[in-house]
């Protein structure tokens, strides 16, 4: 946090919104909840609904080290939203790209460098595609 400052922030560009917030149950302190589903809902509320959001979590749901109590408070909060596009997380190890709660939100999961790969995400007005390029 001294380093680079907020764990949970936010930004607008391009007419999409791109909110990153720490999903690392491990790292919560006495009597704190990680994610932070408060400041996550007031963040997706405050998007200006002709935007399309994308969420940044190190942690993704059904990972080992994200709260399963929160998960599916997380997960509605995204799902019933309407504007997620993409949930994107790293930490497992693997990639993946899929659906657990449903649509319309896509989880994507990025492998580490360690493997050599790398996820290029193209967003345009016509969608998104991705990319996994390998080094």
């Amino acid at each position: 946090r001294q380093m680079f400052g907020a764990e949970n922030f936010s930004f607008s560009y391009s007419g999409h919104r791109f909110v990153f917030l720490n999903s690392n149950s491990r790292e919560a302190k006495p009597g704190e909840s990680l994610p932070d589903t408060s400041w996550l809902q007031k963040e997706l509320a405050a998007s200006p609904l002709r935007e399309k959001i994308f969420v940044f979590a190190h942690i993704p749901p059904l990972g080992g080290d994200f709260n399963r109590a929160i998960e599916p408070v997380y997960a509605r909060l995204l799902t019933e939203n309407g504007r997620v596009v993409y949930s994107i997380h790293g930490h497992e190890g693997i990639s993946y790209s899929w659906q657990p709660f449903g649509p319309p939100v896509n989880y994507l999961g990025i492998n580490s460098l360690k493997k050599r790969n790398y996820a290029l995400i193209h967003v345009d007005k016509d969608g998104v595609r991705v990319d996994q390029l390998f080094f």
